[in-house]
């Protein structure tokens, strides 16, 4: 086996793995809003899409949801996200059907604006009022949506995104990277409002 052949090999393996999300995590550029990353990789008739967002650009916000109008929009961002059609619309001659599909929002703390805020919350009667020790609690909160999707096509030369419907269905998403892995080698698209077309004629699986 060639060393270019290996390395096309080791890509998809990478990216077909679970532990892909976190790995398109990293790479969000320190959690820049408007920035979303989907991962397809093609193994023959296999596709297994990973995409990860920051939570505001799903919903708006990313501190811990707390009123019941925040946990509703939680929600219904995750029943959209379980139906990939929201993020982008596969074109019906590649015969595709769904395997698995899973979504969850995943939430950290930076630790330091954690001690920040504890150290705030016991002088607050005395420095601050309730607005700014709030205010303080949202900044030190980051959240990320994450989904998975697994599905077979039994016609996956003639795979396509006929449209992107991500910038639709989510009103605060302003950049989508795309990234495929197919034995043809990686291929990438950086999408946004203005752009949103993704051509796979030099693509073939």
């Amino acid at each position: 086996m060639s060393q270019e052949k290996i390395l096309l090999l080791l890509l998809a393996t990478t990216l077909m793995s679970s532990s892909n999300i976190s790995h398109a995590q990293q790479n969000l550029d320190a959690h820049e809003h408007g920035s979303a990353i989907m991962n397809l990789a093609v193994d023959r008739k296999k596709f297994k899409i990973d995409f990860v967002a920051p939570g505001a650009d799903i919903v708006g916000f990313e501190h811990p949801a707390m009123s019941h109008n925040d946990k509703e929009k939680i929600e219904d961002a995750l029943e959209k996200l379980h139906d990939l059609s929201n993020l982008v619309e596969i074109g019906t001659k590649a015969e595709c059907e769904m395997t698995s599909v899973s979504a969850n929002l995943e939430e950290e703390r930076d630790s330091d604006s954690h001690s920040d805020h504890e150290k705030h919350d016991h002088e607050k009667h005395e420095h601050e009022d309730e607005h700014d020790h709030e205010k303080h609690e949202h900044e030190a909160s980051h959240s990320e949506f994450h989904a998975h999707y697994e599905f077979e096509c039994e016609n996956p030369g003639a795979f396509a995104i006929n449209k992107v419907n991500y910038f639709d269905e989510f009103k605060n998403s302003v950049k989508l990277k795309l990234r495929v892995v197919s034995s043809k080698g990686p291929k990438s698209f950086d999408l946004d409002r203005k752009n949103s077309t993704v051509d796979f004629d030099d693509m073939v699986f």
